[in-house]
């Protein structure tokens, strides 16, 4: 978008005629331009419209454009067009968009599409070599066609039907085609007038030749059509009349005649410009107006909903004039800058300027001469007020008092300083200057006729009926910066430390009102409606009420320009402007503007004319407001800018989850893994310029409403549900659109979230129960089968252990005794034998034994077989200090067979000499077990008898068995070494075996 200002005399000045004095006519009206470095496809745009819906269409040599504001999208045969070359756009009663394109055919858009032949039977049939140069709908909602070559068409409902040209000529003589007053269609071809529907019939000579254009205007029903001819004239065409409706330039084509919402006509020219006719002073014919774009060839007009005017042209792209009508003044004639401080309008009607070069100007119109002040000034001149009894005077640097009216007499000496003698310094023409004020920054007009001024100094009193030297009062010592008049004789203030009142000769705080009004305010204005306004240097606008107490305060969140208010300017106590670092802002006093500043609060920038956004002083007479800035001045209408702009159409235009894209008519339902949804939208605001305020919200997610400026949100993964996008907007003037726009969609549950995953998952659950039940079931039978199979073990240790031999073997010797008359040996012998039997039944129930139980049973069984051996080996049980007997566990009758084994199969077989060591110790966490004896080895041993091998086998297959079902699935287990003792040449010194016990105490 072309931002920079481009301006063209003469626009509207007919309307600022009868609004604004003869001074301000004809002055620069600022434009914005589009052209192809801004997204037009091509500056050759020959036609401009707006749809229903809001959106810009723009016909081109290189396709067809829509525009939104922002963004333009381009359409072009790869769409669906039938040529890229579209010569003209219209809407018809149903939406849709048709395009007439230089190769002929139909086509036209609908809800996203281009429909033409190949995807609309109905419009199959329809020309395919010429161009379409008219397009009509009548009041029965048939569309006609005009072909150049192959006659006229009629859409009717889904009936294409062609009509031949009537008349000698076909084809080029056709001139336009309009409904009458009796519903008939009529055509005019070459000189003639024919009734071409509901049949085909001449009705009458037509005397004026016609130019072959594609701009004839059709009027309403039954008023006939507008058509250009060869010699500049526009006619009136009806069935039964012709009468001539303009004349223009001698030897001028028209091209296009439209008729506006502003209530004029509208027509463009071969020869360049387009003109706004006037309405007839007298009969019926139009009279011509100023001319617009001179040197521009403008191939159409058309006005927005917004009051926009849009023109196109056939070289330079498409110019946008915003509905402010805003005046410009850049040059004053005269002066040798165009920098205004202030201006100011006194009675006689004679126009004062501050000149940002220090010198006081006057001149009768701001078009006219002025005539300065001689010298410049050394300050800066901040106002210009009028005396009672007649002329000016200025403030700045003090007062300067010009009771003649005539600036030219204002000189100022090199050097300011006044003799202490004096307090004024006069001329002897009347001019006057009073020092020894500080920088006067604000004056006002009390009701009492007294004039009240702020300065750096303090706050003053100035009577300008009483002689110069005693005209000024000093009230107040201090750094003052705004004043202005309330009710009941109030005198508000602004000064460095805050916001005072002066009522009765006495300075009251109003300080601690608001935060705001701790520092020095910039501007002060009074309003009977609305109370105290104050200007504040970075927090925006406050209305203050004094009999109540409330403040208000509006910032750039309500729309106001900027937040730096500099100057403040009252329209009759209905509207106020305040100028900021960032334009110009209106405010309108509503019953609800307060409590809704939406609507009520618009803005003017450099975007809708003004020169600058650097505001030096506001000046109102009347309705009409004077923005003086550092370039010059901009005027205009405050009803204007009053007026009621309408709310912006809001479009959702896409919603995009990933790759997949959907359109507003279309609910999407996306999976879990899809759940980012992306919203594209706009609204169609093209006097916000694109600064356009965006609310959204996701409901049920989100109650308040989220904000942005940009046309596009995105929402990250979204849980499962349903839900419904809201939307609307604000535009720049602070309008809102009309309800808002909604668009629901789904995310569907992911599969682990489905009732069906529920059930299943509650099925494996079930499931795994069950299993877990039915394990620890068997791990229960199995522990009861392994404890079965021990004790089974046990007892089969106990009768490997009580073997018959070993009984025999002792009931034998105890005969044996007896027979030797050995009472006192059989005695002892069978008293050891029973109590080791007793020892051994007492522990076969017992899982875990001490130590010392253990040993006991164990040192019987040795004293028994030392005996029945007669005495063959001596033993010696060793044990450990750090093993405690009486609470270290070890299985039962663990080490008995290892210790049998080393008895009859190690150091019997040595016949003498034997010796059996035993020894337990405590290393770490386990039991050091070592059994060791001198008997022949292992080697003798396996050559014994079958018999002894069998009950060696035996005997060690119980115990490994045993020791199996001791470890079962135990973290730490039982282990067994078995070593064979040799000399350094080999010989067999005996068998060692370790067993190694996991420590447990008896706990």
């Amino acid at each position: 978008m072309t931002r920079v200002l481009n301006y063209f005399c003469g626009f509207f000045s007919i309307l600022w005629m009868g609004l604004l004095p003869g001074s301000i006519l004809a002055q620069d009206t600022p434009y914005i331009q589009f052209d192809v470095e801004d997204g037009l496809p091509s500056n050759y745009v020959y036609r401009v419209i707006q749809d229903r819906q809001g959106y810009i269409w723009m016909a081109t040599d290189a396709g067809v454009t829509r525009f939104d504001g922002q963004h333009f999208e381009l359409f072009t045969i790869e769409d669906g067009l039938r040529n890229n070359d579209i010569l003209n756009i219209q809407e018809d009663s149903q939406g849709r968009i048709w395009f007439m394109t230089l190769s002929g055919g139909f086509c036209y858009y609908k809800d996203g599409v281009i429909y033409n032949s190949d995807n609309d039977p109905h419009l199959k049939g329809g020309p395919k070599k010429s161009f379409l140069a008219f397009f009509f709908e009548d009041s029965s909602q048939r569309l006609w066609f005009y072909s150049r070559r192959e006659g006229i068409y009629c859409l009717d409902a889904d009936t294409l039907l062609q009509y031949d040209t009537p008349g000698s000529l076909p084809g080029f003589g056709v001139g336009g085609i309009w409904e009458g007053t009796d519903q008939q269609i009529y055509v005019r071809v070459r000189h003639q007038i024919w009734s071409l529907s509901p049949a085909l019939m001449l009705v009458r000579d037509s005397l004026e030749p016609f130019a072959h254009i594609s701009g004839h205007f059709p009027l309403e029903m039954g008023k006939g059509i507008l058509i250009g001819d060869y010699e500049g004239n526009i006619w009136v065409e009806k069935a039964h009349e012709q009468r001539l409706f303009v004349k223009l330039k001698e030897n001028s084509r028209a091209i296009f005649i439209r008729f506006l919402r502003d209530g004029h006509y509208w027509v463009s020219t071969l020869s360049g410009g387009i003109e706004r006719l006037k309405e007839p002073v007298a009969g019926r014919v139009f009279r011509r107006g100023d001319t617009y774009f001179p040197k521009e060839v403008i191939t159409s007009v058309m006005q927005d909903n917004e009051g926009n005017t849009w023109f196109s042209s056939e070289k330079s792209g498409v110019f946008l004039v915003r509905p402010y009508q805003i005046k410009n003044y850049t040059h004053f004639k005269g002066l040798e800058t165009s920098g205004v401080q202030v201006m100011f309008e006194d009675k006689d009607g004679q126009k004062w300027l501050c000149m940002d070069s220090e010198r006081l100007a006057k001149s009768s119109a701001l078009t006219d001469t002025f005539v300065a002040s001689q010298h410049r000034a050394g300050f800066r001149f901040n106002g210009v007020m009028a005396l009672p009894q007649g002329g000016v005077f200025s403030f700045g640097a003090g007062l300067t008092i010009v009771p003649n009216g005539d600036p030219s007499v204002v000189y100022f000496p090199l050097s300011m300083n006044v003799s202490p003698h004096y307090n004024y310094w006069e001329r002897k023409n009347g001019f006057v200057f009073v020092p020894n004020l500080g920088a006067i920054k604000k004056m006002v007009l009390g009701q009492d006729g007294l004039f009240w001024g702020a300065s750096n100094e303090s706050f003053f009193r100035f009577d300008p009926l009483k002689n110069p030297g005693k005209a000024v009062e000093i009230l107040e010592k201090g750094r003052f910066s705004a004043v202005t008049e309330g009710e009941d004789g109030t005198i508000w203030l602004g000064r460095s430390d805050g916001l005072y009142a002066y009522r009765n000769g006495v300075l009251e705080s109003h300080r601690d009102v608001h935060l705001a009004f701790l520092g020095a305010p910039e501007d002060l204005a009074y309003s009977k409606s609305t109370g105290l306004w104050v200007a504040t240097n970075g927090q925006g606008l406050i209305n203050y009420d004094p009999k109540s107490g409330q403040t208000w305060q509006f910032t750039t969140e309500d729309h106001l320009a900027g937040n730096l208010c500099q100057h403040l300017a009252l329209v009759d106590d209905r509207e106020l402007w305040v100028s900021t670092q960032s334009g110009l802002s209106r405010l309108d006093f509503t019953e609800s503007f307060r409590r809704f500043p939406f609507g009520s609060i618009h803005t003017l920038t450099k975007e809708e004319g003004l020169l600058s956004n650097e505001i030096t002083s506001i000046y109102v007479q009347k309705d009409s407001i004077f923005a003086c800035t550092p370039r010059g001045i901009s005027a205009f209408v405050s009803s204007e800018a009053n007026r009621r702009l309408p709310s912006p159409p809001v479009h959702l235009n896409q919603i995009s989850f990933g790759d997949s894209i959907y359109g507003p008519e279309t609910s999407a339902s996306m999976p879990y893994s899809n759940n980012s949804p992306t919203f594209s939208f706009v609204a169609l605001s093209f006097g916000s310029l694109g600064k356009v305020r965006y609310e959204y919200r996701i409901r049920p997610l989100e109650s308040s409403f989220n904000t942005t400026l940009v046309d596009k949100t995105t929402y990250n993964k979204l849980p499962p549900g349903n839900y419904t996008f809201e939307l609307r907007a604000i535009t720049k003037d602070g309008i809102r659109s009309n309800g808002i726009v909604q668009y629901d969609f789904s995310i569907r549950k992911a599969w682990w979230q489905t009732w069906f995953f529920r059930i299943f998952l509650a099925l494996v659950l079930s499931f795994l129960i069950w299993a877990g039940f039915m394990l620890r079931y068997r791990n229960r039978s199995r522990r009861i089968e392994l404890e079965r199979k021990f004790l089974e073990s046990e007892r089969k240790a106990l009768r490997a252990q009580m073997n018959p031999h070993f009984i025999f073997n002792s009931l034998n010797s105890i005969q044996n005794f007896l027979a030797q008359n050995d009472r006192k040996a059989a005695y002892t012998y069978l008293a050891r034998f029973g109590k080791l039997i007793r020892s051994i039944l007492e522990n076969s129930d017992k899982t875990y034994i001490t130590v010392e139980e253990e040993l006991t049973v164990l040192n019987l069984y040795l004293q028994m077989e030392s005996l029945r051996a007669d005495n063959q080996f001596a033993y010696e049980i060793v044990v450990d200090p750090k093993i405690h007997l009486g609470q270290v566990l070890i299985p039962p009758m663990l080490l008995q067979p290892y210790v049998e084994n080393a008895i009859w199969h190690g150091v019997l077989p040595r016949k003498t000499g034997g010796h059996i060591y035993i020894e337990l110790k405590l290393e770490g966490e386990e039991v050091w077990c070592r059994i060791e004896d001198n008997g022949v080895g292992r080697k003798v041993a396996a050559k014994s008898g079958t018999k002894d091998k069998q009950k060696r086998s035996f005997g060690t297959r119980i115990t490994e068995e045993r020791l199996s079902l001791l470890n079962g699935n135990r973290r730490r287990k039982i282990s067994v070494k078995t070593a064979d003792l040799t000399d350094e040449k080999g010989h067999a010194l005996g068998t060692r075996v370790e067993l190694f016990l996991p420590f447990m105490r008896n706990d």
